[in-house]
């Protein structure tokens, strides 16, 4: 069983191996042209997505939970006007980040508040490790 921090690593290592295709010219770039920052913790009861995004408005994302993903994508988009200098990117963006095992889809909830999006998904009830006994009980009849 994987735990929480080895899936982060593994989407990390696989980034990672995108960028450097990318770089070495081997593969072209998907369709979103930017993945903004984005960090994951885990409460008790929850874990919590946040994700910068500033400028984009809730029309403008799309949160989507699959059993085992989490889909955040949009587009932000580029400043009205004639651009003198750009720093902050444009355009679309996408995060596809893995859930652990216990993340309960059906317990979703986002909210973009001053430029940060936060994704809340539910834990499922903790499961015992080891045996159960189970009580077996008499039946008359």
């Amino acid at each position: 069983d994987m735990r929480f921090g080895d899936v982060l690593e593994l989407q990390e290592q696989v980034e990672r191996a995108f960028r450097d295709a990318i770089a070495a010219g081997k593969a072209r770039p998907a369709v979103p042209s930017f993945a903004p920052p984005t960090d994951v913790t885990r409460t008790m009861g929850e874990y919590v997505v946040r994700c910068d995004l500033p400028g984009v408005t809730a029309e403008d994302v799309r949160v989507v939970a699959d059993e085992g993903v989490l889909r955040i994508a949009g587009r932000r988009q580029p400043p009205a006007g004639r651009l003198l200098r750009s720093e902050r990117k444009a355009g679309s963006f996408a995060r596809v980040i893995p859930l652990p095992s216990d993340a309960d889809v059906s317990k979703v909830s986002a909210s973009l508040r001053q430029g940060v999006l936060t994704v809340t998904v539910g834990r499922l009830e903790a499961r015992p490790k080891g045996p159960v006994e189970v009580p077996v009980r008499v039946e008359n009849g």
